[in-house]
């Protein structure tokens, strides 16, 4: 196995800016679209490349620190009491990475209007935190059961008539130039603007090594943990487990980083599930289960639209698939399910035993034990790889805890007490 891996940072943006929008309809690649009118009207503003990326790169992530459904209902309907403080949660998630943090200044500023600014303004991030208002004030406007060209105008109308309080008159008046012409908003509309972005955008030739995809798929870790305490340190603990059960396995060092990776995003597809259903105190009804079991299918999709994450996809979304073919959403069976995959699925199953959920306690390590014992025996996960976990829970689930621990510190610290 090579040493490395090579990801193309637009196509690694793009794919999860779509995955933060699966559950509303109406905000379906919002991002995306926001993106693409920040990204024209920097254009007509003449910005350089380096400012350019930054913006497209902030658009397509700028409503992140919105982590539930709910939250994103409220912001779609202007019924957020505080909308600044998805802005600070978004800020504070994007500075954990290297290639995201100069970002977090234009995420954190994207509501704040002109008046606001004083002495900040006119420097870079004031100016790309003003497009990235504009744009996404555009696409908000935008309602997607009426022709795109039928609302044209009436959307270039409401920005003729923003408080100058609001916006730069630059930054409208750049808007205005570059959406005169229709093929704006058919692009804008068009179902290959994934495509238009990902090829001819100006963040289309970067790629991502290693390195730098571990720190991302932390701050994706986050957001969808942080959703709720009491899945706060979930995928924390779950990347965790199964790093140290693939080390006890013998896997590569290559291998390991990717399972880190794997287990950071494997519930990536949890950002469609709402918290009415993810925090329910009781057992879910059988409706409520068909919705949950999209999320594995979902974490599928999303990474595999990536590309160069060789086996990231089958070992994060495969983890509720079983040896005898009864798991979901692919029906697999041990023909098709690799180590890796039985790996993440055995981490997960133990790490979730093992930490409070909101219809019951966390386990102790004798009642673990036993129900894992019971889910090999029966077939759902290997026995070969169950056993070597109990064999060396003595180990793993003390560290487990402190990496647990950790996460917490950062979620209550830094991010729960925002809001």
């Amino acid at each position: 196995m090579q040493q490395d891996v090579n990801v193309n940072f637009g196509n690694l943006l793009l794919s999860l800016s779509d995955a933060m929008n699966l559950a509303l309809p109406d905000l379906a690649s919002h991002g995306i679209r926001t993106a693409f009118v920040a990204w024209r009207t920097g254009r007509g503003l003449g910005l350089e490349p380096g400012p350019m990326g930054r913006l497209v790169a902030a658009a397509l992530l700028h409503d992140l620190g919105a982590i539930s459904v709910e939250e994103q209902e409220r912001l779609l309907a202007n019924e957020e009491r505080e909308p600044e403080i998805h802005c600070i949660r978004g800020a504070v998630l994007l500075d954990q990475a290297a290639l995201l943090r100069g970002l977090a200044p234009v995420v954190r500023h994207h509501h704040r209007p002109l008046e606001e600014w004083g002495g900040a303004a006119r420097t870079e991030d004031f100016l790309l935190a003003q497009i990235l208002l504009l744009a996404d004030l555009v696409d908000r406007s935008l309602d997607r059961d009426v022709h795109i060209l039928l609302q044209s105008e009436g959307v270039r109308n409401k920005v003729r008539t923003l408080a100058p309080a609001t916006v730069l008159p630059d930054v409208a008046g750049a808007f205005l130039a570059t959406s005169e012409a229709e093929e704006f908003w058919l692009t804008l509309r068009s179902r290959r603007l994934y495509s238009t972005l990902l090829h001819e955008g100006p963040i289309y030739s970067q790629q991502v090594g290693m390195a730098s995809l571990l720190e991302i798929s932390g701050v994706f870790r986050d957001i969808v943990d942080f959703r709720s305490r009491f899945t706060s340190t979930h995928s924390s603990g779950v990347a965790q487990s199964a790093v140290l059960l693939a080390t006890i396995l013998g896997m590569t060092e290559p291998e390991l980083r990717l399972m880190q990776v794997a287990g950071d995003v494997h519930d990536l597809g949890k950002l469609a599930i709402p918290n009415r259903i993810l925090e329910k105190q009781g057992g879910l009804t059988a409706g409520e289960f068909q919705i949950m079991k999209q999320h594995t299918y979902y974490t599928f999709t999303i990474l595999d639209t990536i590309g160069g994450l060789r086996q990231v996809p089958q070992w994060a979304a495969f983890h509720h698939e079983r040896l005898d073919g009864k798991g979901y959403p692919f029906r697999l069976d041990r023909e098709s399910l690799d180590t890796g995959a039985r790996v993440m699925a055995v981490a997960d199953t133990f790490t979730a035993l093992a930490e409070d959920r909101p219809y019951r306690p966390a386990m102790d390590s004798g009642r673990i034990a036993k129900v894992l014992a019971g889910m090999a025996e029966d077939d759902k996960l290997d026995r070969r790889l169950t056993r070597l976990l109990l064999d060396h829970m003595g180990d793993i689930r003390p560290r487990v805890r402190e990496t647990q621990a950790a996460a917490r510190e950062f979620y209550e610290t830094r991010f729960a007490v925002v809001g």
